[in-house]
């Protein structure tokens, strides 16, 4: 597609391609981003599809229906399909259930980091970490410690004018909004309720299948 630009942002752990799918129609000086990212944890196999399906879906789509054309103008689309290529392939090869990358603990034997966990905010916190590098949500020796998280968190800080991140998971019917570590509300609560209850509403309504937000 003619508005599709692959670029390689990075190796994973054992030295495989991530690349981001950049959306654009127009070279507009800070035009609003937003980021997509899928595959975190390798066993949730819907999510490099669904990424890939809104890339299939936004490039065929442009220029036919005026919703997506005219949304494709307004902004730009990063879309990383697969954040952790090694826990991917790990889960078709070896282990269906595998959920962490495939990065080696220094002094332990037990395998890998989970990359939802080795994020700077709240890293270690109270709920749902773990310092065992056995355990399938283990935090990492430090926040980015894992080479995925890295790649991905530097590329993100290198988008102009980003304001929006969808982290795409299918461990639950959720849609989640920040903050997911405390009980306090952002300075844009209002506007993500409203998103957060539209997304609702659009998936809900496909399938007739009830999400929360």
């Amino acid at each position: 597609s003619s508005i599709a630009t692959k670029t390689l942002i990075g190796k994973s752990y054992e030295d495989r391609d991530i690349s981001v799918i950049k959306l654009s129609v127009e070279d507009t000086i800070n035009k609003p981003s937003i980021f997509i990212s899928g595959c975190q944890h390798a066993r949730e196999w819907i999510t490099p599809m669904a990424t890939i399906y809104l890339i299939e879906a936004l490039t065929q789509e442009y220029d036919t229906n005026n919703e997506i054309t005219t949304f494709l103008q307004e902004v730009d689309i990063y879309i990383v399909p697969i954040v952790n290529p090694d826990g991917y392939l790990y889960t078709w090869e070896k282990d269906r259930y595998w959920r962490k990358n495939r990065q080696i603990n220094v002094d332990d034997d037990c395998v890998g980091t989970d990359l939802n966990r080795n994020w700077d905010i709240d890293w270690n916190g109270d709920g749902s970490t773990s310092e065992n590098p056995c355990s399938y949500v283990y935090v990492g020796e430090s926040p980015f410690s894992a080479p995925e998280t890295e790649v991905v968190s530097e590329y993100m800080l290198s988008i102009p004018n980003i304001v929006s991140h969808v982290d795409v998971h299918s461990y639950s019917s959720l849609i989640v909004g920040p903050w997911g570590f405390i009980d306090e509300e952002t300075e844009d609560n209002d506007e993500i309720f409203c998103l957060g209850t539209s997304m609702q509403a659009a998936v809900s309504n496909t399938n007739e299948y009830p999400y929360i937000f």
